[in-house]
């Protein structure tokens, strides 16, 4: 029935929009940490168990088709209105974390950056800039800088290389793992639609015998998405 799916598509829009607003009032201040983690995990949870509504949805759709009328009664439509409601509210409660996940890591210092130069963070926290002296760069064993504190008044001016070349790494490095922290999130989905693939071949779902077993795959898809997002938290856990 093309109108009914296109009210549930226009619904679909809405309940996002809905689902996005109170994850900001409700679960917005847990964005770091573990308390993170945690609502990432729960949130996951409950998208799955959501899920587990289009088993009801597909025993009522069994029984109306394999009846001897076969229209889809009431029943059907309301359990399947449900389901929808159900999976796009929770899912997009779940995939929201993902995308905070995505944006704030890049934000975090960089092991292997000039962010990890505490030398030059405390230099820079306190408008301090290190100029190495003649003598240590004739002796680099000295180990003598004299420090230059800026807007202070001082009419020494300090050419601005290293804070350049500071930021212009960091923006960088923060676009580059943004991109791909996002990249990975879509290659998990085509895998996703992938794995499916051959799961609906071996449980034998087709249009022909009215989509049997297609509760089973439901019910693996839910259990797998639980499985590995609990297996992948331990490696994103800090101590």
């Amino acid at each position: 029935q093309p109108l009914l799916l296109q009210v549930f598509s226009f619904l679909g829009l809405f309940v996002r929009t809905i689902s996005s607003w109170s994850y900001t009032r409700l679960w917005s201040k847990f964005s770091h940490g573990r308390p993170f983690l945690i609502l990432l995990g729960g949130l996951v949870f409950l998208s799955a168990m959501a899920s587990l509504l289009n088993i009801s949805f597909f025993q009522k759709y069994y029984e109306a088709t394999t009846s001897n009328d076969g229209d889809l009664t009431s029943s059907v439509i309301g359990v399947a209105l449900l389901a929808s409601v159900a999976n796009t509210f929770f899912g997009e409660w779940a995939f929201l974390p993902e995308v905070i996940l995505a944006s704030v890591s890049p934000m975090e210092p960089s092991k292997n950056g000039v962010d990890d130069n505490p030398q030059l963070n405390e230099t820079l926290a306190d408008n301090q800039i290190i100029i190495p002296t003649t003598a240590t760069a004739a002796t680099s064993t000295s180990g003598t800088n004299t420090p230059m504190n800026l807007g202070n008044g001082s009419s020494d001016t300090v050419e601005p290389t290293r804070i350049a070349t500071h930021c212009e790494d960091t923006q960088q490095r923060i676009a580059v793992e943004y991109g791909s922290l996002i990249s990975c999130i879509d290659f998990g989905d085509q895998l996703g639609s992938l794995a499916a693939g051959p799961l609906v071949a071996v449980l034998g779902i087709s249009r022909e015998n009215g989509f049997l077993h297609l509760d089973h795959l439901i019910l693996i898809c839910a259990l797998s998405s639980v499985i590995v997002t609990f297996g992948m938290l331990p490696l994103l856990w800090k101590k």
